[in-house]
């Protein structure tokens, strides 16, 4: 019996420095049939000789004529797939060598299973940081929507149950968070395979290491799944992100939106000790004096969760 495709896309941009180990621990899967379907969004540097020197036929090199950005690269390589089943790898991460045949395992164990997640180390300024997934675990969409757990290159997506998976893929911006969103309100049922089988390197120049970036695409996500998170997980939670937003704007120097998103985090739940501080804060114009005082003992504490 012939083994499964999995179709792997992978979106770069002028990563010839980091695509080759990406690369690599695809050609390295114990799982052998697949295909990387690399999307090459207008690179000028040397990744189409990098890809070549592979000399692997299951490497697919496409080079759009310009950069479009990585939600249009993404999508892009999903509609050149032929797999039966789908997952995503950024060119600067690594997956480990098992992982194919161990979310197969999962989805041969269980027929119901849409979506096969696994747990994954973020690597971040040479500190290793472990993200259990465990608990996503069947219809999860409320974890989801509590959470923004899951990176893009932890699931393994069953083609044959979302025939067009590209209609759960934002038109406008690129984010791992609204795709899960989608997909679980459209009735997805996950399963994760309890091992550490993927890295996510976050690098300096990484949309996740860019504090404006980071604050941009979250709230993005977060505004356009408002009103979800709030009928079915409540207003606590959408109060919860709206302050973790103000806490990004923070880190990118733009105390403007920060306070923005401090009153819309005190609005939503008004009796939250730390909403009842920022907002306070706000009236005194949150000056950067403050803001840096916040910041450090924020570190002392270790209190990073928002």
């Amino acid at each position: 019996m012939k083994e499964p495709l999995i179709s792997i896309v992978m979106p770069t941009f002028n990563r010839a420095h980091t695509i080759k180990k990406s690369i690599k621990s695809v050609v390295q899967q114990t799982h052998k049939n697949w295909e990387l379907i690399i999307v090459d969004d207008g690179s000028t540097d040397d990744t189409k000789i990098v890809v070549d020197n592979f000399n692997d036929e299951r490497l697919k090199h496409h080079k759009l004529d310009k950069n479009y950005g990585c939600h249009y690269a993404r999508k892009y390589g999903v509609n050149l797939c032929d797999g039966d089943y789908l997952t995503f790898l950024d060119s600067d991460d690594t997956i480990h060598i098992e992982k194919f045949e161990k979310q197969l395992s999962e989805f041969q164990s269980n027929q119901s299973i849409d979506v096969v997640l696994c747990n994954y180390y973020e690597i971040r300024e040479k500190k290793k940081i472990p993200h259990n997934l465990s608990n996503y675990y069947g219809n999860c969409l409320s974890e989801l929507l509590i959470s923004s757990g899951p990176v893009f290159h932890t699931m393994l997506i069953n083609l044959k149950r979302f025939t067009c998976i590209t209609q759960f893929m934002n038109d406008t911006f690129d984010h791992e968070w609204d795709f899960l969103i989608r997909l679980a309100n459209e009735g997805a049922v996950f399963s994760t395979v309890d091992e550490y089988l993927a890295d996510w390197i976050v690098h300096e120049n990484s949309i996740s290491a860019n504090a404006t970036k980071e604050a941009e695409t979250f709230q993005l996500v977060v505004e356009t799944h408002k009103q979800l998170i709030q009928t079915t997980v409540g207003k606590k939670y959408l109060s919860d992100h709206y302050r973790r937003i103000a806490r990004l704007w923070e880190s990118a120097n733009n105390l403007k939106k920060a306070r923005l998103f401090y009153r819309k985090a005190f609005i939503r739940s008004s009796i939250n000790l730390k909403n009842v501080i920022h907002f306070l804060l706000t009236w005194f114009a949150y000056p950067k004096i403050i803001y840096k005082l916040l910041t450090q003992i924020r570190k002392i504490r270790g209190l990073n969760d928002g």
